[in-house]
């Protein structure tokens, strides 16, 4: 099968973003984990507010790369039998970006003594598993639609 270029390019695109979203998300994670279990104080919490702003800022760009056709309709239209999942994939976006903005709100939100490191965790770790498994299923569209691999 021949896949145009410019949808290699897109995946490498693709593939490069999610790298970049990866070390963001850990990088907060790491940064929580080396808080302990103690309460957020001021400083942490406006960080925090600051990366989950420019994470919904990079997340929104990237749907909106997606919804906007390109590679991803062209990867249906040679694998049709891929429609529902991309549509599903659509939907989705902003229900990730909603789950976002609530637990940015919330840490906007707190006084430093009346939130735990625990609860932002377990909320955050909560979004970024289903941020992961949108991103896999993402990249199973574009593996099947191009018959490529995306490592």
């Amino acid at each position: 099968m021949n896949v145009p270029q410019e949808c290699e390019a897109y995946a490498d695109h693709l593939q490069a973003e999610h790298r970049e979203l990866h070390q963001r998300l850990r990088a907060l994670q790491v940064e929580l984990n080396n808080v302990g279990e103690q309460r957020l104080d001021e400083p942490l919490l406006a960080r925090m507010v600051e990366v989950g702003k420019r994470l919904r800022s990079e997340l929104a760009h990237h749907f909106a790369e997606e919804d906007n056709g390109g590679c991803m309709e062209y990867a249906v239209s040679r694998v049709p039998s891929l429609s529902s999942a991309a549509r599903e994939l659509e939907r989705e976006h902003p229900l990730l970006l909603a789950q976002l903005d609530k637990l940015i709100a919330k840490v906007r939100g707190a006084r430093p003594q009346q939130m735990s490191v625990a609860e932002v965790k377990e909320q955050f770790d909560a979004f970024v598993v289903r941020l992961l498994a949108h991103e896999a299923r993402e990249n199973r569209i574009i593996e099947r639609g191009f018959n490529m691999c995306l490592d």
